[in-house]
């Protein structure tokens, strides 16, 4: 009786120490970086901005067995399988993580309901198994109205470690089990991850010409105006300023000139020729605060009445200058 029960013992030890292999084989490591900087964006360009990162794998498993891996991504910000988003105060940056390179597979969550993640699929040689992962990001076009300010905005979000945001499943492929099906037994990623991108503030400007026309004489006042146009990011405050033109000293009365013989002209910010414009912030220069809409801006001009010099074609290049 005694030697039966002692082999039905070790028959228990026997059983016990399998379970525990078994349970340890299948251990895997997902270590994202900590920040994933998408970098700087440039949302006045209206175009998308493709970026990458990668993360390291590290599995203790049996050599010779498939393993599965299930990387889940979820939605840190709610986003529910929609276009996840980067967030400053209320302001949000629209961006989203793919598993391909071709930016056509979103990287979701198995666990959350929405979408699926990215599953890894391998066989170790030994009993440890390391490799890394690409992430695929993509900053969306059709943004231009994100605020900025100076020098640039930073927005961000966190995938925090938890069943929601970062989470993965290691099996044997020989339990029969999809990624879909793995609902247990998986573990949270090493570290969180923070995403980050800074929106660029910016102007773009582009000059008219101003044009006074063809005249006999100067006797009298002669009046023109023309355009610029101007965009800048979306909140951004900006001056515009005119320098002296490339004949005079003053702003107030700048020079066209043809050889040695010049004709006097002003310019103004105002309609009614009573504001004049030239390259002192608050001053006389014009301000204003950018809608990622392009304007058009009126320069006034004006030839006062002066002697008339000798027939010709009387010219100035005038410098445009946007601060913001």
């Amino acid at each position: 009786m005694c030697s039966e029960m002692m082999r039905q013992f070790l028959l228990l030890i026997t059983l016990f120490t399998f379970g525990i292999t078994s349970a340890h084989a299948q251990t895997c490591t997902v270590t994202p970086p900590s920040s994933f900087n998408l970098g700087s964006v440039d949302v006045l360009t209206n175009s998308i901005m493709d970026v990458q990162t990668s993360i390291n794998i590290n599995c203790s498993v049996m050599a010779g067995q498939e393993v599965r891996l299930c990387i889940s991504m979820g939605d840190p910000n709610g986003e529910n399988g929609s276009t996840r988003y980067l967030v400053n105060g209320t302001n949000k940056l629209y961006y989203d993580v793919f598993s391909d390179p071709g930016r056509t597979r979103r990287w979701g969550s198995w666990l959350n309901g929405v979408g699926s993640g990215h599953e890894l699929v391998f066989t170790p040689s030994t009993s440890t198994y390391s490799t890394s992962v690409p992430i695929y990001a993509r900053v969306f076009s059709g943004q231009q109205m994100t605020p900025t300010q100076n020098p640039s905005l930073i927005y961000t979000s966190t995938f925090t470690r938890n069943i929601t945001n970062l989470y993965q499943h290691a099996q044997y492929t020989a339990t029969g089990l999809d990624c879909s099906q793995l609902t247990a037994g998986g573990s949270a990623w090493a570290v969180p991850m923070t995403i980050t991108a800074s929106v660029l503030h910016k102007c773009i400007v582009s000059g008219g010409a101003l044009n006074f026309g063809i005249v006999s004489s100067l006797n009298n006042r002669i009046d023109a105006s023309t355009n610029i146009s101007l965009i800048c990011s979306n909140t951004l405050p900006y001056s515009i300023a005119l320098d002296n033109g490339l004949n005079s000293a003053s702003s107030t009365t700048r020079k066209m000139k043809s050889g040695s013989n010049t004709v006097d002209y002003s310019l103004f910010r105002d309609a009614g020729r009573t504001r004049n414009w030239g390259a002192t912030i608050g001053v006389d220069t014009l301000g204003g605060v950018g809608t990622a809409v392009t304007t058009s801006i009126p320069i006034y001009g004006r030839v006062p009445a002066q002697s008339t010099p000798p027939a010709a074609t009387y010219t100035d290049t005038v410098q445009i200058t946007v601060t913001y």
